[in-house]
């Protein structure tokens, strides 16, 4: 299966003709290449790598194959899977380096608008969807496209993409995009506007820290029946894992009951996958200027350990507090 996408970048403007000073173009493809790959890096921490192959293409146009990163096992499984391509497709359309289907507004959108109409409200307003709003107007984004406006070293390498094209008498005028063989579905362009925005919002980097606000954390109380799947035995109140009922999702937990830790640590309590918990459960919600915090949304502390049913041969014997 092909692992990898050719993504056209082109140059276009007099320029081309007249010739490219090679100490412009040379830092402008390297840091095209540290964007892409840092924005996947941003975006899919656990997701896979990607190695990028830049390439003289047509007068003033480059391929730039973009790899997926596989282990020698995985090539030898044809591991690259559409999740994968799906990947780097979503990560050039965060950036802007490319249309997608359903029309959402990326970092080069918000770029623009913070510097037409810099706005005062940061809110979320619907599932993974972030809204700006300015005096009249309004912007709304999906979470990575915010993710990646609040990360100084992004908007840095975004920089440096378009400075050698923002000099005067560049002679660049205009850059077009696009995947290969996906011209029509894919292509953006990028013009004198989109340059000039990119360079002024790294002067205001300050002004979009402001619109965070202070963390707030919501918790929310409810009895629940977990099962143990991992624990200390030795009283430590990390690290615990659970599975509920009719439900193989896993959740991690720490423990803040301390008379339940005392039990663990000095032996006098001891279960198998099969015994169930009834439990004090507090979810605890990160946001961060009422948005769910995306990197630590949401965590849970078992506050109280209420019962403990025991579970012999498919019948739930006594309880240990009981």
């Amino acid at each position: 299966m092909n692992s990898s996408i050719n993504f056209i970048y082109k140059l276009e403007g007099p320029a081309i003709n007249d010739g490219i000073d090679v100490f412009d173009l040379s830092p402008l493809l390297l840091n095209l290449g540290n964007l892409i790959t840092e924005t996947n890096k941003l975006l899919y921490p656990k997701g896979h790598d990607i190695g990028i192959c830049i390439k003289p293409f047509q007068q003033g146009s480059f391929v730039i194959d973009i790899n997926i990163c596989q282990s020698i096992l995985e090539n030898i499984l044809d591991f690259a899977s559409n999740n994968e391509i799906g990947q780097i497709k979503e990560v050039l359309i965060a950036l802007g380096l490319i249309a997608s289907n359903y029309n959402a507004n990326s970092l080069l959108e918000a770029i623009v608008f913070f510097i037409r109409n810099f706005p005062n409200k940061r809110e979320q307003v619907g599932p993974n969807q972030i809204k700006y709003t300015a005096e009249r107007q309004s912007l709304i984004v999906t979470g990575n496209v915010d993710k990646l406006l609040f990360a100084p070293k992004i908007i840095n390498y975004y920089n440096k993409t378009v400075e050698p094209l923002s000099k005067k008498n560049s002679g660049i005028e205009q850059i077009t995009t696009y995947i290969k063989n996906e011209q029509e579905s894919t292509e953006k362009k990028m013009g004198l506007e989109q340059f000039k925005a990119i360079q002024e919002i790294k002067g205001k980097e300050e002004d979009i820290e402001l619109l965070k606000e202070e963390i707030t954390v919501e918790a929310f109380e409810t009895e629940k029946i977990l099962f143990a799947k991992r624990g200390s035995y030795d009283g430590d109140p990390k690290n615990w894992s659970f599975t509920a009922p009719s439900s193989e999702k896993v959740i991690q937990a720490s423990i803040k009951d301390e008379l339940f830790l005392e039990y663990i640590k000095k032996g006098e309590i001891r279960f198998n996958y099969k015994d169930a918990l009834k439990v004090l459960l507090v979810q605890k919600v990160k946001k961060i200027n009422g948005i769910i915090d995306p990197d630590n949304p949401v965590t849970f502390e078992i506050k109280k350990v209420l019962k403990i049913e025991y579970y012999d041969k498919g019948i739930i014997n006594k309880s240990l507090f009981d």
